[in-house]
């Protein structure tokens, strides 16, 4: 029960924060003027995909939003709250653009360039916008080709192993899984970089980042020691022993004359 309580509480702030947030955003959306959606959703927006700016209809952005409104009547139903018609008609008004083969168009003005991160391939995972295994398929294979090997963050061939491991496909999902961290990969100690053949580490952050933060400080910490003994203390200790010894075992110097071995 304690369970069911904390998480009805969480639902109830969910609700009042991400859902009516996201409402007020469209307060001005009239259900009998749909067409003011598309002043909204569609115009002049930069898609998730930086490379992108000022784009009409981004399938991520448009996707997301009707995620939101689909959740936010969901979640009316769960609390026992009558759900505002207006969402599922604004949700049911929001486009998902396609090419006529059915990939989905990443936005109004693409036409198969090169793109910075698959984002469309979200739509499949988490937002569960493209659910079609098909549709899936040829969403994947169209825009994995379209992603740079360089300056790309890790995201894209994450989520590309995440679906063809849904999908079935072990030997892409596991070429893939390894395309993800692999490139990404710097000495010496082989910290992830946020993009292929990136130098900007994340080590002290994110999953894992206790375990590093151990390994850091001992790696870190034991190379610095080295550094000061070998550039500071042993120098000093050196001539300190090495002058005790000059001083303890000093021999005297002969008397006599020299002996020289005779001649042959």
């Amino acid at each position: 029960m304690p369970q069911i309580r904390a998480g009805k509480h969480f639902l109830e702030r969910w609700h009042e924060l991400r859902c009516q947030r996201a409402l007020d955003f469209h307060a001005d959306v009239q259900p009998a003027a749909c067409d003011a959606v598309a002043l909204i959703f569609r115009r002049n927006v930069v898609a998730a995909d930086e490379w992108a700016e000022n784009v009409d209809n981004n399938a991520f952005t448009n996707a997301a939003a009707k995620a939101v409104l689909q959740d936010a009547t969901e979640a009316a139903k769960l609390l026992g709250i009558a759900p505002n018609p207006d969402w599922a008609l604004v949700a049911a008004n929001i486009p998902v653009l396609k090419f006529p083969d059915g990939v989905t168009k990443e936005h109004a003005g693409y036409h198969g360039e090169g793109i910075k991160q698959a984002d469309v391939t979200l739509l499949a995972y988490p937002l569960k916008e493209v659910t079609d295994p098909q549709l899936i398929r040829k969403d994947l294979e169209y825009y994995e080709t379209r992603v740079p090997n360089e300056g790309t963050p890790a995201m894209t061939q994450a989520i590309f192993a995440l679906l063809y491991a849904r999908l079935g496909d072990g030997e892409k999902a596991f070429h893939f899984f390894k395309d993800a961290y692999l490139p990404n990969l710097n000495p010496p100690l082989r910290v992830i970089a946020e993009t292929k053949g990136g130098t900007n580490p994340y080590f002290a952050t994110g999953a894992g980042a206790i375990g590093r933060r151990s390994v850091g400080t001992t790696v870190v910490g034991g190379m610095l020691v080295s550094t000061i003994l070998n550039l500071v203390f042993i120098p000093v200790l050196y001539v300190l022993v090495k002058s005790a010894l000059e001083f303890l075992g000093r021999k005297k110097k002969p008397t006599g004359p020299a002996e020289f071995p005779a001649k042959l």
